[in-house]
């Protein structure tokens, strides 16, 4: 489904550029202001969310918006960016409920969720850039997915444990061990704010880092597999190693890559693929401090993501792009993401680092 609504929604954003023939000023201000619809409410959205408890609504309500404003995308450029622009951020937001509510103390199913989006990004910029985007077969993929949404089982959602600091074991093993308790009011502001720096940095870094790369086909398609690559095996790394030597031991190997790989697109994305592997860690670590109400920890790490991508648009920032702002920008998100783990004590369970280990051996012998 994620796959499928970036796909749509995007690529009906890319589409009305050429389609009706804006301006480069008015195609830049359509693609910004999709940005911040698609992103910045997500906050919003996410209290509703958790105060009405119903995630699936949300969801279903993102998937039918989206479809709308691509069947509308030959009647005007507006009304399709902003009709697929709420559905995304509504069906993220519903839909990360879900998929945070599976297995709440792992950071696998963030990257789960989160990976192919980078995937149904690049393919609509493709299509929509071609002016290849049709998109009757993308609204009917959506009613596919609208189908599925509606009869799916739901997980144990959390929001039982509203007041109570934890959220509920929803696993059939034993209860993990999860550190110290959640932080408090305080501190827990504190972690957010550590997280939403981390989080905004490497928003900027992955718009801007493939800067001096020459322009296409393996930039291209390039950007969206290193994403979705190191997104996808970052939460199932993460669970396994632990989050802080996942996370910040991945940022601090991208960081020479990135900062020093210039032109040279197979270092640059080598560094972009370790840096995206963090995005799990830092969703499911939003989702530690206020374990009852993930649809609102899913909407502030948003909110960052869309604060840190703004800066990228602005030709003044472009203008301070090399080794030394990326560097310094890598290794700040790093420590960052490291002291809001130290605080949250976010790593991985006791046990299933200890069976991961067993495993190991007993395949060695």
């Amino acid at each position: 489904m994620h796959f499928v609504v970036d796909a749509t929604s995007v690529g009906t954003t890319m589409a009305a550029v050429g389609l009706h023939g804006l301006t480069l000023e008015d195609a830049y201000l359509l693609v910004l202001a999709y940005d911040l619809l698609a992103f910045a409410p997500q906050f919003a959205i996410g209290l509703v969310t958790d105060r009405l408890r119903a995630p699936r609504p949300v969801l279903q309500a993102g998937l039918v918006l989206t479809a709308l404003g691509a069947g509308l995308l030959p009647f005007g450029p507006v009304v399709a960016m902003v009709l697929v622009g709420l559905g995304n951020a509504l069906f993220h937001v519903g839909a990360s409920v879900f998929a945070l509510s599976v297995a709440p103390h792992r950071a696998a199913p963030a990257g789960v969720f989160v990976a192919p989006g980078a995937l149904g990004l690049g393919l609509g910029m493709w299509l929509g850039n071609r002016g290849a985007f049709e998109p009757w077969p993308f609204v009917a993929a959506l009613g596919v997915c609208l189908g599925v949404a509606t009869v799916v089982q739901s997980p144990e959602l959390p929001y039982a444990a509203a007041g109570t600091g934890t959220a509920p074991h929803t696993g059939s093993g034993p209860t993990p061990h999860v550190g110290p308790t959640e932080p408090t009011h305080a501190a827990a502001w504190l972690v957010f704010s550590l997280l939403c720096l981390s989080i905004a940095v490497r928003a900027f870094v992955g718009m801007g880092g493939a800067y001096a790369c020459p322009k296409g086909s393996l930039v291209a398609l390039g950007l969206p597999l290193a994403a979705f690559g190191g997104k996808a095996l970052g939460g199932w790394l993460a669970d396994r190693l632990g989050w802080v030597e996942t996370g910040v031991g991945a940022l601090v190997v991208s960081a020479p890559l990135i900062a020093f790989g210039g032109a040279h697109t197979e270092v640059v994305l080598a560094g972009l693929f370790f840096f995206q592997m963090t995005m799990p860690v830092t969703l499911a670590a939003a989702v530690r401090v206020t374990p009852a109400r993930p649809g609102f920890a899913f909407g502030l790490t948003c909110l960052a993501l869309v604060s840190g991508s703004i800066p990228s648009f602005l030709d003044e920032t472009r203008t301070l792009y090399g080794p030394p702002l990326f560097l310094g920008l890598v290794l700040a998100s790093a420590a960052a993401l490291y002291a809001a783990l130290r605080l949250l004590g976010g790593r991985v369970p006791v046990r299933q680092r200890a069976g991961a280990t067993r495993a190991s051996v007993t395949q060695s012998a």
